[in-house]
């Protein structure tokens, strides 16, 4: 009745057009946070800090990611 599942499909590490463009959605997604709360509120006081700490946090992330990746990737 139970079948076992087929073994993971190695596809290697996440490719850096990937991380590129992931990390370009995160820095879109944080400028239209900015714009829609400078037109609905018209102030950007406390925004501007995590419009900015995000997407940086999230790039340097991203860069850790990749070289894990790379150095841990298996050796054919």
């Amino acid at each position: 009745m139970s079948e076992t599942p087929p073994e993971a499909i190695d596809e290697g590490p996440f490719p850096i057009r990937g991380y590129l463009i992931l990390n370009a959605l995160v820095w879109a997604l944080s400028l239209l946070m900015v714009l829609v709360i400078r037109w609905r509120v018209h102030d950007t006081t406390g925004v501007l800090f995590f419009a900015l700490a995000i997407p940086i946090g999230f790039g340097v992330v991203s860069i850790f990611d990749a070289i894990y990746d790379r150095v841990n990737a298996p050796r054919n």
